[in-house]
């Protein structure tokens, strides 16, 4: 039997995941699938991996995870938030009622609802223009009929929100968004004006340069995006409108998109009086200034230290590494 043809891509990460940590598991929707399909095709890695003797492989641990099938010890999907980066909405309703909500998945993330610019790639939704509901991936109808499915269906819906910056491009020239309303660089009508965007003390360039200054982290432009004035009341007044509508809509939480380039105080006096789960991106390489430790209490953080790990055991230590001398895991660093 074949997996529906929209869930293989997400399978092939999830079976990658579940060999690294020896042991297959997965939602009991695939326990249909025949022996034989449920048998790892590691062959192939495993004497890869058994050559290279910089990865210091133990060759049994390898050949114990080809053994493991994806029926074994299914695992909690209760607390397990499902990403569907760039999905229409009604095909994310489309998925929490057929496969998330009967398989126990409790959030799925989508990518962000706000008006942005035009174009087909996936970073033009991190270019906000206005606060309208309403994106290449659907209107706010169905925005709302998404929530309201997967929320019948048992899924929480997470929203990826955009709150340090909004576009990049022309100042001169008024361009449209991608459900009509004018804009240019630094002029946002009924929204912000110039005065509600930071002004970066550097000469010549007003972009970030040095991750290991503090203030040009948190004042000047990441990549040429408009930086926002986060500790301006009325920015704060409009982040606060923007993300309470989202909350009457029903959905379950936010994660904060840049996170780190907002002062902690700051993002703290925009989301203190709405009460929902909270996950930041605070990209972290160690020994900067800005560190994960200082949202935390805000919320949950993402650090991405889990995708750094796998690929050093791959690249350098060997996959035996994560099971020693601690297991891979949440003590390894948020991931």
């Amino acid at each position: 039997m074949q997996l529906p043809k929209r869930h293989k891509s997400s399978w092939v990460s999830l079976l990658a995941l579940a060999t690294l940590a020896c042991s297959a598991k997965s939602p009991a929707s695939l326990g249909s699938l025949t022996q034989n399909h449920l048998l790892f095709p590691l062959a192939g890695l495993k004497n890869w991996l058994v050559r290279r003797r910089s990865h210091r492989v133990d060759e049994q641990l390898v050949a114990s995870c080809t053994r493991k099938r994806l029926d074994d010890d299914p695992p909690s999907t209760d607390r397990v938030t499902v990403q569907l980066f760039q999905w229409r909405y009604s095909d994310v309703g489309d998925e929490c009622e057929a496969f998330l909500g009967p398989n126990g998945y409790r959030y799925v993330q989508v990518s962000p609802p706000h008006e942005h610019i035009e174009g087909p790639q996936w970073w033009t939704d991190y270019q906000p223009v206005s606060y309208r509901i309403g994106s290449k991936r659907g209107s706010e109808a169905e925005f709302d009929r998404m929530v309201q499915r997967c929320g019948g269906a048992g899924v929480g819906v997470i929203v990826d929100v955009v709150l340090n910056h909004m576009s990049a491009g022309s100042t001169t020239e008024y361009r449209r968004g991608s459900s009509g309303s004018s804009y240019r660089k630094y002029e946002y009508p009924d929204l912000y004006t110039r005065n509600n965007f930071h002004k970066c003390r550097k000469r010549g360039n007003l972009e970030i340069t040095n991750y290991m200054n503090r203030y040009e982290v948190q004042n000047c432009e990441l990549v040429g995006l408009a930086d926002l004035k986060t500790s301006q009341r009325h920015v704060q007044v409009q982040l606060k409108s923007y993300l309470t509508r989202l909350v009457d809509k029903g959905v379950a939480g936010f994660r904060i998109d840049a996170a780190k380039h907002i002062p902690a105080s700051e993002l703290l006096d925009i989301l203190k009086l709405i009460p929902i789960r909270v996950v930041q991106e605070v990209m972290y390489t160690g020994g900067e200034p800005i560190r994960p430790e200082e949202y935390s209490a805000i919320g949950r953080v993402h650090i991405f230290q889990a995708a750094y790990d796998l690929k050093r055991m791959f690249l350098s230590d060997g996959i035996a590494y994560l099971g020693h001398p601690v297991p891979w895991g949440p003590q390894w660093g948020d991931g």
